[in-house]
């Protein structure tokens, strides 16, 4: 028949085109047609918008009205006939708040903005929802739609506020540090961390040493010692404000209720008392007062006691009386042993049920007395070389030490006689005991023991010349040798040999002797022969020897000998 027919349905939307080639060929022998088929749009698709269909808007409470935000616009598969060119409209939610504005300059591309018509307030609303609808431009039109969550971000525009302006609360004068007073709240109607609040307690007064309240919990606490006699009634400000710095206050009364807690106290309860070494036995050191001001308080009478902690050596040196306070001293003092004692002392009301106590230090420090004479440490024996010193020269320094202190244990020093004699001259510094030495010093001159012994006194610099006291010592100056002496004989130079022993070989004839005043090796002597065939000398002993032919009766015979040091 030559019927064109379609063997299924069409989806225009899913075509690459609207039109469609065909080639028609006949059985018989006709030329093949060529036919085009174009399709035609029908309106069979909704308007969509992008899935998952919904945004989310933020909207700072401070808005004005008239502020703009983008929406999405809808897209639609059919043709420009029966898509969407500025249909919306706001289905569902406040139109009094919102409403679209529809951008469709020729040429661009539709833009889609929500719009606000009035300002906002987050703390009567904090949230709206919107359903924005598309229709199409087909007949019969199709619709899609759009739901929008606007959410209206807080502004810090509320100040924070206490439940009350005034608080009161009662608490006991003896309530410990850390006790809970009272609770007070503030709430700002702001969220998040513009709604949270920090609480402050006004720092006008000083009402901060003995409360503070929680920057968080808004609970006030005891952080100091309150006192019933000093103030019965205490009020403080209490300041609440959020992250901006707007803030409220309210005020806090804390009344107190006595009890009997006051100890006695002392003034000062830290002496110190500078007690002379030499104080007489039973003796008044010092006096301690402690006062209990109890208010009303009748078991206010105080006494006085050392404390148990004071260790024994205190114990046994110093006594309370009970009544007075008065402090006596029952044993000598030695500054070189204790110099200072810390005296504990109680004090206690007279309360038959719950005594209160207190504690005072008194420091009681030794004040010297000019009791120990200067001591000499360290070597008494000074060395120098023998010699001519032209100016004095320090040959070494004395060392003492005293026991006591301050000027009482400044030592200076002087010489008193010495036993060198001749030329040499022995000085020695006062205040540092440098012994300095000069003139000619001979060694010899001091034989046997080639030194001299000089008198030192050390004495203290006590105030009063009267109460000073001094040392004596005996100094060696040892000279050391230095080689300056020759050997001397002192034996006979002429030797007579008697007839028998000339046929006596190695017979001692003679016994040579020299003597030099030197030490050590510089005195020591050896002896030597020139030449001699008949005799022989021993170096050491000086013994001379018959050795060689006897000599003949009467002769004279000389031979040079030489003695010699090691030095």
């Amino acid at each position: 028949t030559g019927e064109l027919k379609t063997t299924r349905g069409i989806d225009r939307e899913s075509l690459e085109n609207d039109v469609i080639e065909l080639l028609v060929v006949s059985s018989s022998s006709a030329p093949p047609v060529e036919i085009t088929v174009e399709v035609l749009d029908v309106n069979d698709n909704h308007p969509i918008f992008k899935p998952p269909a919904h945004v989310d808007v933020n909207i700072p409470e401070s808005t004005e009205a008239g502020a703009q935000y983008f929406l999405p616009t809808a897209t639609d598969a059919d043709n420009a006939t029966n898509s969407v060119s500025t249909n919306y409209s706001i289905v569902g939610g406040p139109s009094d708040k919102f409403e679209l504005l529809v951008d469709s300059s020729p040429g661009q591309e539709t833009l889609l903005y929500l719009v606000t018509r009035a300002k906002f307030n987050r703390e009567n609303q904090a949230s709206y929802s919107l359903n924005i609808s598309a229709t199409d431009d087909g007949q019969p039109s199709l619709t899609g739609y759009l739901s929008i969550s606007i959410n209206i971000q807080d502004n810090n525009d509320n100040e924070p506020a206490f439940d009350f302006t005034e608080y009161s609360a009662y608490i006991p004068e003896n309530a410990t540090r850390g006790a809970k007073v009272l609770t007070v709240h503030a709430t700002d109607l702001d969220e998040g961390a513009n709604g949270m609040v920090r609480y402050t307690i006004n720092r006008g007064s000083d009402v901060h040493r003995l409360f503070s309240v929680d920057p968080v919990s808004g609970v006030v606490t005891l952080v100091g010692q309150l006192d019933y006699e000093e103030k019965m009634v205490h009020e403080l400000v209490v300041e609440v404000s959020d992250t901006t710095g707007s803030s409220g206050r309210c005020v806090v009364e804390v009344q107190l209720s006595g009890v009997n807690d006051n100890s006695p106290i002392f003034q000062p309860s830290s002496l110190t008392w500078l007690v002379p070494e030499s104080a007489p036995l039973h003796s008044e050191i010092g006096r301690l007062r402690a006062t209990d001001y109890d208010v009303g308080d009748i078991n206010n009478e105080v006494t006085y006691a050392l404390s148990p902690s004071n260790d024994p050596e205190i114990r046994r040196t110093f006594v309370v009386e009970a009544s007075s306070g008065r402090i006596i001293l029952t044993r000598s003092l030695d500054r070189e042993t204790i110099g200072s004692y810390d005296v504990i002392v109680t004090s206690q009301d007279s309360d038959p049920v719950l005594p209160m106590t207190s504690t005072a230090t008194c420091s009681v420090i030794i004040k010297d007395a000019n009791d120990n004479r200067p001591r000499f440490v360290g070597s008494m024996e000074f060395h120098v070389t023998e010699g001519y010193y032209a100016t004095a020269t320090n040959i070494g320094a004395m060392a003492t030490t005293d026991d006591d202190v301050g000027a009482n244990g400044i030592v200076t020093y002087r010489i008193v006689g010495h036993g060198g004699g001749g030329e040499v001259e022995v000085g020695i510094d006062p205040n540092s005991g440098r012994l300095s030495v000069g003139g000619r010093l001979d060694r010899e001159q001091f034989l046997p023991d080639g030194l001299f012994r000089i008198t030192v006194v050390a004495t203290d610099s006590a105030t009063h010349p009267v109460d000073r006291m001094s040392a004596v010592g005996v100094v060696n100056i040892v000279v050391d040798d230095v080689n300056d002496r020759s050997p001397v004989f002192t034996s006979p130079d002429t030797f007579l040999l008697p007839t028998r022993m000339m046929d006596d070989a190695r017979t001692v004839v003679a016994s040579l002797h020299a003597a030099d005043d030197d030490a050590g090796n510089n005195g020591d002597v050896i002896y030597s022969v020139t030449s001699s065939a008949r005799f022989t000398l021993n170096p050491n002993s000086g013994s001379l020897l018959l050795s060689g032919d006897t000599p003949a009766t009467g002769l004279l015979e000389q031979i040079d000998v030489t003695a010699s040091d090691k030095g």
